[in-house]
Order: C-alpha cells, then sequence, then structure tokens
C-alpha cells in the first residue's frame, strides 16, 4: 500500500495550492488601483470634454457657414428675381397720365449705366442695372442730346426715344468766339 500512497503525494505534490487572499485584501489592492487610475481616469475625463467641446465649436462653426451660404443665395436670387421682372416688366414710377414732365440731358459719350443712373436720381426709372441691361437687351443706341421725357414713361419708352428720336442738339463748349459746328450760324436759319 505504500505504493499508492506515493502516488496520492506524487498527484499533491504537482498540484499547486492557490493562495488564498483574504476578502479585505482584494478590497485593498483594488482600492490602491483605483487611487492609482484617478488621475489617468480625471486626465481622459478633462480630454473627452475638450474633444467635446472642439466638436460642437466645429458642428457650430459648420452650420453657421452654411446659414450664411443660404442667406447670400436668398439675396443674390431676389436681386436677381428684381432686375428681371424691371427689365422685362413695363413698370412705371408714376400711373400713366399723372407723370411729371422733365428736361434731360444727354452728354456725348455718356454710357447707357451713366444714363441710367441720371434718370434714377431724378426719380424717372427704379433701377440703373436695368436700365443697362435693357439698353442691351434692346440694342438702344443712345444719342447725345436734350429730351423731354416724364415720370409716367416706362424705361423702355424712354430708351425709344433716346435712341430714334432727333433731340436738340446739346451745346458744347467751344473757345471764346468759335462757333458750335453742331447749332446753326448766327444770322442763318
Amino acid at each position: 500500500m505504500k505504493p499508492q500512497k506515493k502516488k496520492s503525494q506524487e498527484g499533491a505534490g504537482t498540484k499547486k495550492a492557490a493562495p488564498k487572499k483574504d476578502v479585505s485584501q482584494k478590497e485593498a489592492s483594488k482600492k490602491d488601483a483605483s487611487q492609482k487610475d484617478a488621475p489617468k481616469k480625471k486626465k481622459k475625463a478633462r480630454l473627452d470634454y475638450r474633444l467635446a467641446a472642439q466638436n460642437t465649436i466645429s458642428m457650430s462653426l459648420r452650420v453657421l457657414l452654411v446659414c450664411v451660404i443660404i442667406m447670400i443665395f436668398y439675396v443674390g436670387i431676389n436681386r436677381a428675381y428684381e432686375i428681371g421682372y424691371l427689365v422685362f416688366s413695363e413698370s412705371r414710377v408714376s400711373p400713366k397720365g399723372t407723370g411729371v414732365g422733365v428736361t434731360f440731358t444727354i452728354v456725348e459719350g455718356q454710357s447707357a449705366y451713366a444714363v441710367g443712373k441720371s434718370l434714377k436720381e431724378k426719380s424717372l426709372i427704379e433701377d440703373p442695372i436695368a436700365f443697362y441691361l435693357q439698353s442691351e437687351i434692346y440694342e438702344a443706341e443712345i444719342r447725345p442730346g436734350t429730351y423731354e421725357i416724364s415720370s409716367d414713361m416706362t424705361s423702355k419708352e424712354m430708351l425709344d426715344l433716346f435712341s430714334t428720336e432727333k433731340a436738340e442738339p446739346t451745346p458744347t463748349p467751344t473757345p471764346s468766339g468759335a462757333q458750335n459746328p453742331a447749332l446753326p450760324a448766327q444770322g442763318q436759319e
């Protein structure tokens, strides 16, 4: 029977018994580990808050940028519609028959936009850009001169007048004593 005891002792020798720790030792080691990890967790939490703040700011800026782009498109589209409406509509500053007559002078070399600006200053049209675009679309050739126009005329009617009617010649400054060739000579008529 002795040999059997050896086997049992050999089997007992190969199996090592795990050291048993007290429950209080495990809790103490967990507390120590958590105390060591506490600064790391605080640092990680701060980094998480910073990352969240950066993401929030980044997203807010993107939303703001999209809003600005949408507003630019909105304003641009509204302005384009307004000009298109003025170019292709028969709008008048005053209702037909209630206009005020004005003497208007166009100087040699004055552009259609400059003429439109002058008309706008005298409250005869609504928009000089629309007037310029109309002159380009209708291929109006604006001639210098002095014209009698009214605030109840459309800009198309004004363009027709400026490009077809023979206007009174505009006196051009000449050196003293010289005669303006555009005006008839004195005593000749």
